[in-house]
């Protein structure tokens, strides 16, 4: 039996991910589960299976979907073997985060650069592997553009309000406002909280922010697709992604994409559609649990560049459906469950 440990309640990425890595598993035959939810539901739902919640300490083997290793301590139980996800936004995180991960038996991360930054914190690089990120089924279908007429709009999804720093905002909003602020020939849109620090952002015809229902609250699937429906291009210029979804859900659908080529979003960027936004030297960086942070810098001036050749170097994706069979959890956890149901073997 596999004890499983999630977050199953809401649209946060946390949720997202455990009941993809849920679904992804029971597609590749990992059906002897028992599932916790770490929030407050008593249910587990991922595409078409369910299942209702228990706890199982003795289970043979356990698998923790987490964010940060410290939270993992209360649910290691007696599970003979130990496996557990990890994200961060930081190229350096804290050795006691690195030492905890060592008493896991297998160590999953969703990109090369986040299992670089545990392992140079301590983990065992011989029992950690890369899981990465999955598309939601919403985002099989794809859409049609037509030629950009008039003022095009662009669709930034800024995520937590206190560290925008981590996806470029600050910068993007800057350079936007340098690039089409006398011609308002494009529109940015931000997904993001409505703060004192977001509302300053905000230029009438020019910046606004996405608020559809609660602004602090993430949105489900099938209402971002709506949200990337609106755009002409998805623009995440990131300092720090521990994978970064949203230029894969946009790419899936065939819209264009802009973005920095480092951290995790260097795992799935396409060179051959994408327009990249450079970064340059690591430096300090605030983001969630880690009070020392590094990630790489982007400047103003290289977001502008990209912004100015719009759209004469964006095209829309070229991808037909095999971008997202590539990129389904039913395929990018296949590993992971091979794993799993050995050591439950």
């Amino acid at each position: 039996m596999i004890q499983l440990y999630g977050q199953f309640d809401g649209y946060y990425s946390h949720a997202q991910v455990s009941r993809g890595i849920l679904q992804g598993l029971c597609e590749n035959g990992v059906n002897d589960l028992v599932v916790h939810n770490l929030g407050t539901g008593g249910f587990a739902e991922a595409g078409d299976f369910s299942y209702q919640c228990a706890r199982s300490v003795f289970a043979d083997v356990s698998l923790y979907i987490g964010g940060y290793p410290p939270f993992s301590i209360a649910y290691m139980g007696a599970h003979r073997f130990r496996a557990a996800l990890f994200i961060c936004e930081s190229e350096v995180v804290p050795r006691e985060w690195g030492s905890i991960a060592d008493k896991f038996d297998l160590l999953c991360f969703p990109s090369e650069w986040t299992r670089q930054a545990y392992i140079k914190a301590g983990a065992p690089a011989e029992r950690s592997i890369v899981v990465h990120h999955g598309l939601h089924p919403v985002f099989e279908k794809r859409i049609t553009h037509g030629d950009y007429m008039g003022q095009s709009l662009f669709v930034h999804v800024a995520g937590a309000a206190s560290f925008l720093d981590r996806k470029g905002t600050p910068q993007l909003v800057e350079a936007f406002k340098r690039v089409f602020g006398a011609s308002r020939a494009a529109r940015l849109l931000l997904r993001c909280a409505a703060t004192p620090q977001t509302e300053r952002f905000l230029v009438d015809g020019l910046i606004d922010l996405h608020e559809p229902d609660n602004s602090w609250g993430a949105l489900e699937p099938e209402k971002m697709r709506q949200l990337y429906m609106q755009a002409d291009c998805v623009i995440q210029p990131s300092r720090a992604e521990a994978f970064g979804m949203v230029p894969m859900e946009a790419r899936a659908m065939g819209l264009p994409v802009m973005l920095t080529d480092s951290s995790g979003h260097l795992e799935h960027f396409e060179g051959a559609s994408d327009v990249c936004i450079p970064t340059g030297p690591s430096a300090p960086i605030s983001v969630n649990g880690i009070p020392s942070g590094m990630a790489p810098t982007v400047k103003v001036e290289d977001i502008e560049d990209a912004l100015r050749d719009w759209p004469k170097n964006t095209l829309c994706s070229k991808f037909d459906s095999t971008y997202y069979e590539r990129w389904c959890w039913g395929n990018v956890t296949k590993e992971l469950a091979r794993a799993l149901k050995d050591a439950d073997a």
